[in-house]
């Protein structure tokens, strides 16, 4: 009588890693991402429950940053800051703060709300930025708070939100910044460079397209900021997608001979058949093992006497 077979239950093992705050080793899922940090299985060093309890003012959350490789901005802590108020003004705790002492605790609750805010919208791709904390032995440095390393600069100039001279544009009829007049010239040159802007009406569906597609990215911006709501935004986007269907800027109205229109198989069809291409030659392949293994069947249905089938 022959034996069972042996049968092994495959077990799932799930990625862990040690806490260098607390000491507990603990699931990669119980550490906040750090996408650039490979050394630590691209995750903080500190688990969520440290970094979570440890970060309650501004100081803390910036030395936070320093022993977990993230560059320090105080341009995101107003942002975050920002954020946070929002909640705020609807807090019973907040609001009925009150004694003496009443404006510390305000301070306190701000600062703590400025906390979770920021570690919620610090892995965003325009936020998250890497820097290794170490000296030039490899060593990590101690964290020093009146040190300006591991800081970084404001955040890259987005459209429409730098502080720039307003100047008076008759084309766009209206106020704008250098950079919101250059980013709508852009934007018109691409629309007149992919589709026919043949007549004044369609002229003018291509300029408030491009204000309108300034307006959104503004908008995204700021929302990302905490200074406009996401319902603001989304008013924003779904005035420039109704301009753009009003305008029929679509495939069927891109330039002649501009490939990026075929958007659908009738047009497909129709471009061949102007063009000729279906006269062009097949190309040739040599024979693969697909082409080996019909040839072979063909033998076959030749030697048993039936060439009609089609293969």
């Amino acid at each position: 009588m022959s034996e069972k077979p042996t049968i092994r239950k495959r077990t799932n093992k799930t990625p862990k890693k040690l806490c260098v705050k607390c000491g507990k080793v603990l699931p990669l899922n119980d550490f906040y991402r750090n996408r650039e940090w490979s050394a630590q299985s691209y995750r903080d060093a500190w688990c969520k429950k440290c970094v979570n309890d440890f970060c309650t003012t501004r100081e803390s959350l910036r030395e936070y940053c320093w022993y977990n490789n993230r560059a320090w901005s105080d341009e995101y802590y107003d942002q975050a800051l920002n954020r946070a108020m929002y909640s705020l003004s609807t807090s019973g705790d907040y609001l009925s703060a009150g004694g003496k002492d009443a404006e510390q605790k305000r301070k306190r609750l701000e600062e703590e709300a400025a906390c979770r805010s920021f570690l919620g919208i610090m892995n965003l791709a325009g936020l998250y930025h890497y820097t290794e904390n170490v000296d030039t032995d490899g060593n990590y440095r101690a964290y020093n708070e009146k040190s300006g390393e591991g800081t970084i600069a404001s955040n890259p100039q987005e459209p429409g939100l730098d502080d720039g001279e307003l100047i008076f544009s008759r084309e766009w009829n209206g106020l704008y910044t250098q950079r919101e007049l250059d980013y709508l010239n852009d934007y018109y040159a691409q629309l007149e460079e992919g589709f026919v802007l043949d007549n004044q009406n369609i002229q003018d569906y291509a300029r408030k397209a491009a204000k309108a597609s300034l307006d959104a990215d503004i908008k995204y911006n700021r929302m990302r900021q905490g200074l406009v709501s996401v319902a603001e935004w989304e008013k924003a986007q779904a005035i420039f997608d109704n301009l753009s269907k009003s305008a029929n800027f679509a495939a069927c109205k891109r330039k002649p001979g501009d490939m990026a229109g075929l958007g659908s198989l009738g047009a497909i069809v129709a471009k061949i058949e102007m063009s000729g291409e279906l006269d062009t030659p097949q190309a040739a392949f040599p024979p693969d093992d697909i082409d080996r293994i019909i040839a072979d069947f063909r033998h076959t249905v030749a030697a048993v006497g039936l060439e009609q089938v089609t293969v």
